[in-house]
């Protein structure tokens, strides 16, 4: 839920920016034209490729067939105090998904791989349903994340999977004008952050730690409007919806 409040935020705030334009205010009426933060946040979570990349690296056919796994919706799912482990299994049984835990990461986080989780679902994603276990079963020294990689979805503290970074080429050039007046009407208030709105939304949203800005092993470049990004796969899913629906919302140049 942390993660879709966050890109829910950023979204919002990507909106306001277009929505406001060169004047750089929010309009309380914008034409028809132009869809309102909520009308737009609305339609991001209502669509059923809210997951998928296509700035991004093109999907491997293993990737293609696990996320249709994670985005196909389970019917029930019932735990009740049920040993983590075997949670994991139960849903490799009944998803057929191909899920690989990072015992020793788990281990060294203090996470046993007995501990309770107990969650009621109805009617929900796969990938929601991993959030979800998974949050019930970290703890105050560790979090507990996933990733897609090649056809595996793998399990292991959000610290670990952080150092498991994938590189990725996003085009942003049609971006270009609305970037150049966002910065001149919506400039940033802090001194730490950055004046471009774009890097300002990516730093400041997704995973603000990982950044190497801030400490962290994430990085972004750019060259000729490419942004070439290292971030772990969870932050480019965040990334790759939001850069989607800013090239529905922008008006192109």
């Amino acid at each position: 839920m942390k993660r879709i409040a966050i890109l829910i935020a950023s979204i919002a705030l990507a909106a306001a920016l277009c929505i406001g334009g060169v004047a750089g205010t929010v309009r309380a009426e914008p034409p028809a034209t132009q869809p309102t933060a909520a009308d737009v946040v609305d339609k991001i979570f209502r669509s059923p490729t809210t997951h998928s990349v296509s700035n991004g690296e093109v999907p491997t056919p293993d990737d293609k067939k696990t996320q249709d796994l994670l985005d196909r919706k389970l019917p029930e799912v019932r735990f009740d105090t049920v040993g983590f482990a075997d949670v994991i299994d139960f849903l490799r049984d009944v998803t057929g998904a191909n899920i690989f835990v990072n015992w020793k990461a788990l281990e060294r986080a203090d996470i046993d791989r007995n501990v309770p989780v107990s969650a009621r679902l109805r009617d929900i994603k796969f990938s929601k349903v991993l959030d979800t276990v998974l949050k019930a079963a970290s703890n105050e020294k560790a979090t507990l994340a996933w990733r897609r990689d090649d056809g595996v979805i793998e399990i292991s503290t959000a610290a670990d999977l952080q150092l498991n970074l994938v590189t990725k080429v996003y085009d942003v050039r049609f971006l270009a004008k609305w970037r150049k007046n966002a910065a001149a009407t919506q400039p940033s208030t802090k001194p730490t952050e950055p004046a471009d709105p774009l890097l300002r939304i990516l730093y400041g949203s997704f995973a603000p730690a990982s950044w190497k800005v801030a400490g962290g092993a994430g990085e972004i470049k750019e060259v000729g409007g490419q942004l070439i990004i290292s971030a772990t796969e969870e932050n480019h899913r965040a990334i790759g919806v939001l850069i989607d629906n800013l090239q529905r919302l922008v008006p192109a140049e």
